[in-house]
Formats: structure tokens, sequence, C-alpha cells
């Protein structure tokens, strides 16, 4: 599948800030995956105040930590696609999924025109912009 380079410059957004927001979206199965991967081996506090003094070295504390790290993530995608698709809940979904697959107007399945559905992704970028600074 051809993927189609949205441009972002008229928003202040470079080529090379759009491509790591692209990259940094198209991690989010990673995340996901690793957070059932990371749930699955204790079940430890996970919140940020629970883990900040524990002691170097420890395997709960390290857990808990790149939990902690994993659902800031895939928080601010999702922040990002609800900021974007407004009181629109049926386009949550298919948006989230679309956004985070890469996928291109074709293959995304969402209810919404292709010019809407480019748009969306557009508003996405700038919104996710705003909230993440992509390391």
């Amino acid at each position: 599948m051809s993927k189609r380079r949205i441009n972002l410059e008229k928003y202040g957004i470079s080529a090379n800030r759009r491509d790591e927001l692209v990259s940094f979206t198209l991690q989010y199965p990673e995340w996901q995956a690793r957070l059932r991967e990371l749930r699955g081996l204790s079940a430890v506090r996970t919140d940020s105040e629970a883990v900040q003094g524990g002691s170097p070295g420890n395997p709960t504390e390290s857990v808990a930590l790149r939990t902690v790290q994993y659902v800031g993530k895939v928080e601010t995608v999702e922040r990002a696609v609800r900021r974007t698709i407004g009181k629109d809940e049926g386009l949550y979904a298919p948006l989230l999924r679309a956004i985070t697959q890469g996928l291109t107007y074709e293959a995304a399945d969402v209810p919404v025109g292709q010019k809407l559905f480019y748009t969306l992704l557009a508003a996405y970028y700038v919104n996710l912009d705003r909230e993440v600074d992509v390391p």
C-alpha cells in the first residue's frame, strides 16, 4: 500500500517533524503489546507517585516505570485523536485505527469522505504536535 504524505507546513510543522510525529504514532500498537506483556508480569501499581521512591534495581519498580511510560504515550495518541474528533465519538475507533496503522483513505474504512479524512489526519498531527516532544 502506498502512503500519502500529508503536508503540514501551513501549520508550522516541517516535513521532518511530520515524519517524527508519524513514526511516534505508528509505535502505538507496539506500546499496546508491551503494556499487555508488562501487565501480565505482575500486578504492580503503575501510578507515577507510587513508583518514584523505590530503590535502584528493583524489578517491580522497573516494570511499573516502564508501564507508566507506555501508558503516557498511548494516552497522548488517544488524547490527540479525541481532540481531533470533538464530540463525534463514532469516528474515534476507526480514526485511531487508521492513524496508528498508517492506513490510506482507501484502506481505512472511516465513515467520512476522502477530503475530510485527510483534513482529520492533518488536524490529528497538529494536535499531537502540541502534545508531545518526540524524542
